[in-house]
């Protein structure tokens, strides 16, 4: 019996090319958050769920990052919290071009750290709704921190200026009326030698 049929042949080296490129690319692109040290983030708006670096975690002090989007709104400073969603929204309804942000969020350990969050939405669905987001953030602490000392440094000179100011008044004051009375005097005595009737 004689079996016949039909093979198809497909070229695929063109996507294999491409697939190659890609992750060349993505090579490039991680080798470039590692050695910067900033973290990278990306969210799928409509599930929740985001993908987190290892970079983003350990710039928290963390390993194990839940991803979902609670991760990150969970450890917004509560100061700046109203801030930071108001202008994350703004983003999201197509108002700016991108998002930037400098805010606080929580460790592991319960402290403090300030990043500077950035990150555009790159995938709308077919009715204009945001579907992606991606972004980096990246460890302003230590500029945060030297701000804060630069200005309480500034505080504090200028209280001194204003307590050197008021000194120099307070003293001007109080030395004048001695000083007038003196110069008073030295007239009344230049007045009785030339004036014979006072001498």
């Amino acid at each position: 019996q004689e079996v016949t049929g039909t093979a198809i042949i497909r070229d695929i080296t063109g996507r294999k090319g491409s697939e190659k490129a890609l992750q060349d690319s993505e090579e490039k692109y991680r080798l470039a958050m590692e050695a910067t040290q900033d973290g990278l983030w990306d969210w799928n708006v409509a599930t929740g769920s985001v993908y987190y670096s290892p970079g983003w975690g350990r710039i928290l002090g963390e390993k194990d990052i839940r991803n979902d989007y609670s991760t990150w709104d969970n450890r917004i400073h509560p100061e700046d919290k109203p801030r930071i969603l108001k202008s994350l929204r703004t983003h999201l309804d197509g108002e700016t071009t991108a998002w930037q942000e400098e805010h606080r969020l929580r460790t592991v350990d319960g402290a403090g750290i300030w990043v500077l969050g950035r990150g555009r939405v790159v995938k709308h669905d077919r009715h204009g709704n945001p579907m992606r987001m991606v972004g980096t953030m990246s460890d302003i602490n230590a500029r945060k921190q030297a701000e804060n000392t630069l200005a309480k440094a500034k505080e504090t000179a200028e209280l001194a200026n204003k307590s050197k100011s008021r000194f120099l008044t307070a003293a001007s004051h109080d030395l004048r009326q001695p000083v007038q009375a003196i110069a008073s005097y030295t007239d009344l005595l230049s007045i009785s030698e030339t004036d014979p009737a006072l001498a």
